[in-house]
Order: C-alpha cells, then structure tokens, then sequence
C-alpha cells in the first residue's frame, strides 16, 4: 500500500512539475506549454490499473518471522518526500528535453509560438507526453522493489497482474497517439519511431540516475552502519 501511495504522489508530483515549468519558461522566454490538459489527464488514467494491481502485490518479507518495523519510520518522511520531489523534477526536465529536441529536429523555434492548434506543437506535446509517463512507470518498478534488494530480479515478474496492467497502459498510450479518436480527444499526433527511441533514452536516463541513487544509499548505509559497530566496540583498557 505504500507503494501506492507513493506512486500516486509521485505521478501528481511530476505533472504538477511539468506545469510549472512550463509556466517559468512560459513567462520568461515566451515557450509554450509541453503539456496539453488532455494529455495531463491521460497521464493519470495510464497509473490507474498498474496502482490497482500493485494491491495484490505478494509481501517480500515473512511477517511471523521478520523484524518488527521501526515504529518512528512514517510512510511520508523527509527522505520520501526528497525523493518524490526528485523524481517530480528529473521526470519534468526529461519530458522538457524531449519537447524541446523535438522542435530542434524540425529546425523550429518554440519561442513566442503563438498558435497552438498546429499539428507540430501537438507533435511536440505528445512527445514530452511519451517521455514523462514512461518515466512515471520506471518509478512505479523501482519503488516497488525493496530498498536493498536488486531491480532486475525474479521479483520483478512475479506480480502478472501488474505486468498486463503495464501491458494495458502501453496499449492505451498507442490507441492515444496512433488512432483518430484518440488524437481527437486527447489532442495527440503520430510519433515516429526516432520520437519513440528518444522518449526511450530518456527513461534510459532516469534507470541510470535511479541506479545511481540507490547504489549511493546503499554505501552511504553500510558506512552508517560500520561507524556504529565500531563505535559500540568495548573499550580495552
């Protein structure tokens, strides 16, 4: 459950990251929005079925025979919200890239672009679209594994209903992108597959930065935790 909740955060925390980038680069130097509201509604509708099968999520630990846990660690403490803060900004600034990239790729400009009914916008808008809620899935794995315990694992297949929940929100994303009604609703075009490989290197980009976070904690514990064997050591006189 509490990686639900996290998760859920973390989805808001990153559209909500995106908005107000947007609006900061908006007033500043006249660059439209990277998100259409539509989008910023799919985006949440993509987390419903995959949060919905993390519920049946199967427990890593025994509980008649696992520590109790410490009851002075919340679900929501200053690491946590750290890291949803974290993941709000890295999500926004990849899907900002992406935006951007696209633009560069036509050899246009998005500065004081005025009208956003063109094509090549909603073009672009689709692309950060992409990125971030690839990035959001990302996060969704690696909250789900345990804090000191490997990624890549069999764990990571174990829960099939998550899995066909992932499969059902990348299908959703194709019917958006690809299919008539769904450009017609939620204002998108068709991605190309360089758009695709781009929105990819950028999840590419969160792994490597996730990893990196998660291999620094991991040090940064067994360090704590030698200092204090050692300075729990009996003194020899």
């Amino acid at each position: 459950m509490n990686v639900v909740l996290r998760s859920t955060l973390a989805s808001n925390t990153a559209s909500l990251a995106c908005v107000l980038l947007s609006l900061i680069i908006l007033i500043t130097i006249k660059v439209a929005p990277i998100l259409t509201a539509p989008e910023l509604l799919l985006a949440s509708i993509l987390l419903i079925a995959p949060l919905i099968a993390l519920i049946s999520d199967s427990p890593r630990d025994k509980y008649m025979t696992a520590k109790p846990k410490d009851p002075e660690v919340q679900i929501f403490n200053p690491s946590s919200f750290i890291g949803l803060l974290g993941f709000g900004l890295i999500a926004a600034a990849l899907s900002y890239s992406s935006f951007i990239i696209f633009f560069n790729r036509a050899g246009i400009s998005p500065v004081n672009l005025t009208d956003l009914t063109l094509p090549l916008y909603h073009h672009a808008t689709t692309q950060a679209f992409l990125t971030l809620s690839i990035c959001t899935m990302l996060f969704l794995f690696f909250e789900r594994a345990d804090n000191h315990a490997k990624v890549y694992s069999e764990y990571l297949w174990e829960n099939k209903k998550l899995l066909l929940a992932i499969a059902g929100s990348i299908g959703l994303i194709i019917l958006a992108i690809y299919t008539p009604a769904g450009q017609f609703i939620f204002g998108t075009q068709s991605l190309s597959p360089i758009d695709w490989l781009i929105a990819i290197a950028a999840g590419g980009i969160y792994i490597v930065l996730r990893q990196l976070q998660r291999y620094t904690r991991k040090h940064t514990r067994k360090a704590v935790l030698q200092l204090q064997k050692e300075l729990t050591k009996p003194i020899k006189f």
